[in-house]
């Protein structure tokens, strides 16, 4: 038997942010992004950026997609060894700057690929996960 009155208290407790976003749950979209990203570009660069762009992959494109793709990942893993109340402005701040140079200055001025809209929907989505957690 418990009381309504802690039933309620209980279901309706927010831990951090807005909506049950908290910091740890921002890293964890920003590991998800990232980490899906950087393999992609790590492992397979010609088929990442020939799938997102329109543009024939040189072995220069497949040089910076790999140094981009490892980059990710190492970010990702050290967000991850640290405390998530140190690891959460780096994440904030990366992700708006990975969105306005990335995803947002590809579809802008870049011939894109209708695959490559999923780019900003997921690192908007992030994003929103950042700053609800802020709330």
């Amino acid at each position: 038997f418990v009381p309504k009155k802690l039933e309620a208290d209980a279901c309706l407790a927010i831990r951090g942010g807005a909506m049950g976003f908290d910091e740890s749950l921002a890293l964890k979209a920003t590991t998800f992004a990232a980490s899906a990203y950087g393999l992609q570009f790590a492992l397979a660069p010609k088929w990442t950026i020939e799938q997102n762009f329109e543009v024939a992959a040189d072995s220069y494109h497949e040089f910076i997609g790999r140094f981009t793709g490892m980059t990710m990942l190492v970010l990702t893993y050290a967000l991850n060894q640290m405390d998530v109340s140190s690891a959460f402005p780096i994440s904030f701040v990366w992700n708006g700057l990975v969105m306005v140079i990335g995803p947002l200055y590809a579809e802008w001025f870049l011939g894109t690929r209708p695959v490559h809209r999923v780019a900003p929907v997921l690192v908007g989505g992030v994003l929103v996960a950042h700053l609800l957690a802020t709330m």
